[in-house]
């Protein structure tokens, strides 16, 4: 019962302020129809959060153990550390530039 009255009050506050409370198949057909807040997703804006997830999901499985090893030497240290801030560097620069 409680999914069903938030799911109307979803589909009823995202829908446009129209005086029309019907289903319009042809705007969703043509991606016109508001979704969740007024907003739409199309499948090609899913393309960055996916390939964002799968980097995060390397770096974190693949790279980040062997950076977490003791290092035998500082000299080895300060490159890693220097690499990861090059990285952060060239992010801040394309988004700055975006």
């Amino acid at each position: 019962m409680s999914r069903t009255f938030i799911g109307i009050a979803v589909a009823s506050s995202s829908g446009d302020t129209h005086s029309n409370k019907g289903v319009n198949y042809a705007a969703g057909l043509r991606q016109d129809a508001s979704g969740l807040l007024g907003t739409t997703l199309l499948i090609n804006e899913l393309v960055i959060p996916f390939v964002a997830g799968g980097f995060l999901y390397i770096g974190a499985v693949a790279v980040l153990p062997t950076l977490l090893e003791e290092s035998k030497s500082g000299k080895q240290a300060l490159r890693e550390f220097a690499a990861m801030f090059f990285g952060v560097a060239c992010m801040f620069f394309v988004a700055w530039n975006e």
